[in-house]
């Protein structure tokens, strides 16, 4: 199904709360950083309020202070009945760039 880009909806991570898609998806702005050298791998906790099932897309985007766009990546999340539950995405910079810079959620 092709993606409807006037349908995507975007919040800064730090400030998402709680989301109402799968039931309630609560975004907790604990984004977790692995730097190799090719890139960040980055896992940003979440919380499944709903208890929802299945695998879901995100997208991602890193804007420098003055707003213009670094980079966008897409996110997957499999959501499970127990456990921690994460999105994941990979971002083709340094840790310290994606820290420096405010990154969005669009879902």
């Amino acid at each position: 199904e092709q993606l409807e880009l006037a349908s995507i909806q975007y919040c800064e991570v730090t400030s998402c709360g709680v989301i109402e898609i799968a039931g309630g998806l609560e975004i907790t702005g604990d984004l977790r950083l692995e730097e190799d050298d090719f890139g960040v791998n980055a896992r940003l906790r979440v919380i499944n309020h709903g208890m929802a099932l299945g695998d879901r897309e995100f997208w991602f985007e890193l804007r420098t202070e003055s707003g213009q766009r670094v980079e966008s990546m897409r996110g997957q999340l499999s959501l499970t009945a127990k456990g921690p539950q994460f999105i994941e995405f990979f971002f083709t910079g340094t840790k310290a760039e994606l820290e420096g810079a405010s990154l969005n959620l669009g879902y």
